[in-house]
């Protein structure tokens, strides 16, 4: 069975599911993300589910930091990140640089 096959059986298409929405398709089958759709979801995308959910973190992330005022603190909490230093390791793994200077780097940009 796909990932496809999966998305379908749940009503959501398969894109939405790819494109940054896993976390929102998993709560909404409550727990029915079963060892065969993270390995579905592993082939289709060739990273582990808990690796897509980070990137998928860090994208949501980047968009809050770059289009809001929210705090770090809100963000983490919000994105259900363990603590803030989690966040930070995280977020610099997968853009090379802390929250802090991306928003900075996005404000300088802006101008």
């Amino acid at each position: 069975m796909t990932f496809s096959s999966y998305a379908r059986a749940f009503r959501c298409h398969s894109r939405t599911v790819i494109r940054g929405h896993v976390v929102k398709a998993c709560r909404s089958v409550r727990g029915a993300l079963s060892e065969l759709l993270v390995l579905a979801l592993y082939k289709e995308v060739s990273l582990s589910s808990t690796e897509y959910v980070l990137r998928e973190k860090v994208t949501v992330a980047k968009k809050l930091l770059k289009y809001t005022d929210d705090p770090i603190s809100e963000i983490y909490t919000w994105l259900i990140f363990r603590d803030q230093s989690q966040f930070l390791k995280v977020f610099k793994q997968y853009t090379g640089m802390t929250p802090k200077q991306f928003k900075s780097r996005e404000a300088m940009t802006a101008l």
